[in-house]
């Protein structure tokens, strides 16, 4: 097997999909040394990959995802040599000339069309609609990614695996000192935080998070710390301009156990998630997520987390206040979390992967819609 890997995600300072493809392939490539694996890339990285059967591939990036995907990739995955590809950013390349396993994260372009641009919806419907009917195999991270995959573009669930991601290698909940560091470095000492970390798109109503937490704050001192990105529109955005919201527009990977550590309650409101690792990351810190039921939430983190049945602020705030008085019932959340966290590691996922792309030997050069 030499399987080429769409790496356009691949940053040294990445996002989820990003995350998502170096944990993966941090785990797969150990487990399969009589295997190779070409990482093609936009930019080289940081620092060689210490995987003797994993090469990396450079392939400098302009245009944009979809002129790098299909015009500079399939030329390259070709001139390699390779027998196959795992395109992990859920469309493949229209024509990638072997076999390809797509990975779908999530189809929120349908979805939540207010969170894309008309133009990348577009775009992204597009290739979804004709890739992922031709790729030899699909993947999705969970049962609501791969319902949704079949809702929009008629793909069974007999030819869709669900394979759910890992916990973040390493992370745990900060000690006393660097928790107490962290909340006088960006001014929190004594006060009640509740926090946010990922990209700040609209499906996640941050601003009806910062909503709740201005009603909390009639009874507590309490502040809103976001950390992410900015996808807001200009008018949520005004929403989160007030002094009592601390904005950290990108954290450190050593900051991230601190940053979830230091909050009495993490709220990811988010009413679309193909998984959502920022409530896995909290509860391995030991901090509880306040969360919506739908999507993938509840199938994932049901019994492990706080639920409110919509992001409307007053019940949100309640939710808040109501959790912060009661710290028993999020210690047998974290209970129970404890007790489920095994089914979640980057191994699991890494085997289900190589199983995945086994299965691709034999298959024509895509399969026909």
């Amino acid at each position: 097997m030499i399987a080429a890997i769409d790496g356009f995600e691949w940053r040294d300072h990445p996002t989820g999909v990003g995350r998502f493809l170096q944990n993966v392939l941090a785990a797969m490539a150990p487990l399969a040394p009589g295997e190779r694996f070409v990482l093609f890339l936009p930019a080289p990285p940081k620092a060689p990959l210490p995987w003797p059967n994993v090469e990396t591939v450079v392939a400098p990036y302009a245009g944009g995802f979809f002129r790098w995907q299909n015009g500079v990739l399939p030329a390259l995955v070709a001139r390699h040599g390779c027998d196959r590809l795992w395109a992990p950013n859920n469309v493949p390349p229209l024509r990638p000339g072997v076999p390809t396993l797509v990975t779908v994260h999530d189809v929120s372009w349908r979805g939540v069309p207010a969170d894309t641009s008309l133009k990348e919806r577009l775009s992204l419907d597009l290739r979804a609609r004709w890739g992922l009917r031709r790729a030899a195999a699909v993947a999705a991270d969970s049962a609501f990614s791969a319902g949704e995959v079949g809702r929009w573009y008629g793909i069974g669930r007999d030819r869709v695996r669900v394979v759910h991601l890992g916990r973040q290698p390493g992370l745990r909940r900060a000690n006393d000192a660097e928790i107490a560091a962290f909340r006088e470095r960006h001014g929190l000492a004594g006060r009640t935080v509740i926090g946010f970390l990922g990209a700040l798109f609209g499906r996640r109503h941050v601003a009806e998070t910062a909503a709740a937490v201005e009603r909390l704050r009639r009874g507590r001192d309490a502040v809103l710390l976001l950390a992410g990105p900015d996808r807001l529109t200009p008018a949520a955005r005004r929403r989160l301009d007030r002094d009592w919201i601390v904005r950290l527009p990108w954290l450190p990977e050593e900051m991230i156990a601190p940053f979830y550590s230091s909050l009495d309650l993490c709220c990811y409101l988010s009413e679309y998630e193909g998984f959502g690792l920022p409530p896995m990351e909290a509860l391995q810190c030991g901090t509880v997520p306040l969360l919506l039921p739908g999507s993938s939430l509840g199938e994932l983190y049901g019994g492990c987390a706080l639920f409110v049945d919509r992001p409307d602020p007053g019940r949100v705030a309640e939710a808040m206040a109501s959790f912060l008085e009661r710290p028993a019932a999020g210690a047998e959340m974290l209970r129970r979390w404890r007790e489920r966290q095994e089914l979640f590691s980057w191994e699991r996922t890494a085997r289900a992967y190589l199983e995945l792309l086994a299965a691709l030997a034999g298959d024509g050069a895509s399969r026909r819609p």
